[in-house]
């Protein structure tokens, strides 16, 4: 088994903590930290918010890193530095406010597991426990760094899926859930558990395979400000930008999912 852990984790510590540092100097630059799923609907969504800042004569910069939820965490916490996080599991945010780390919270949308395999299914994957199988080129978040292989665990453990033959599967552990998908459009694996919004990405190289809803589980993405962030008021005023209306159709547009259908 392959596994991209942590190489490199200390060195990109030191260099986010480098940059974040002369970020916070800056006193006009907002920084979020953000769930590297959430790159292109927040990246839209803040190009948005600052031309609307601008066209009022309130110019905004912001600035954004990208990782996987608990690797930012980890970050925010030996930094202290920033303003935003936004983590691909609202658990994040619940233990970034027991560490003292988190202000006002909020959902930006909500993510939901599938299966990515190769376009047309060759394996002929139909459910979790065909992950299992034999010949099978498996991938996962790493759980130690990105929200989907937490989530991946939990999806594990609730269909009584055999660990031992996962993991004698398991080919690729990745800090980000981009990189999953992307290692199943390359051919590297077969199959993956990534976020439906990842998925789509692909739609002329890869399927999206359903969980059944009593079978899966669905996290919430969730936002936060920062106990230490130098312009509160303007922090908030993004998250609120981000969960509200406008920010939601930006994120509708790109394919995530707003809200859950009773």
């Amino acid at each position: 088994m392959v596994t991209i852990k942590r190489a490199g984790f200390l060195f990109f510590v030191l260099g986010g903590l480098f940059l974040l540092t002369g970020c916070s100097k800056k006193g006009d630059s907002l920084f979020i930290h953000c769930a590297a799923g959430m790159r292109t609907p927040v990246s839209e969504a803040v190009r948005i918010y600052k031309q609307q800042e601008a066209d009022a004569g309130r110019p905004v910069q912001v600035e954004m890193t990208f990782d996987g939820s608990n690797r930012l965490l980890g970050q925010i916490s030996l930094s202290e530095s920033g303003d935003l996080y936004i983590a691909g599991d609202a658990d994040y945010i619940r233990l970034a406010a027991d560490k003292g780390l988190a202000g006002e919270a909020g959902r930006l949308c909500y993510f939901v597991p599938v299966i990515i395999v190769a376009e047309g299914n060759p394996k002929g994957i139909e459910t979790l426990a065909d992950l299992t199988g034999p010949g099978i080129r498996l991938g996962a978040g790493d759980p130690e760094a990105a929200a989907v292989g937490r989530l991946t665990l939990r999806l594990l453990k609730k269909n009584n899926i055999d660990i031992e033959a996962w993991n004698r599967n398991l080919l690729l552990s990745t800090p980000t859930v981009n990189e999953l998908a992307l290692s199943v459009k390359l051919g590297t694996l077969d199959a993956a558990v990534v976020w439906d919004s990842i998925a789509l990405n692909y739609p002329d190289d890869c399927d999206a395979l359903a969980i059944p809803p009593e079978n899966n589980i669905i996290p919430e993405v969730g936002i936060c400000t920062l106990k230490f962030s130098r312009q509160p008021e303007a922090a908030r005023k993004l998250m609120s930008f981000l969960t509200g209306p406008e920010g939601r159709k930006v994120m509708e547009r790109q394919g995530y999912t707003v809200s859950l259908k009773n």
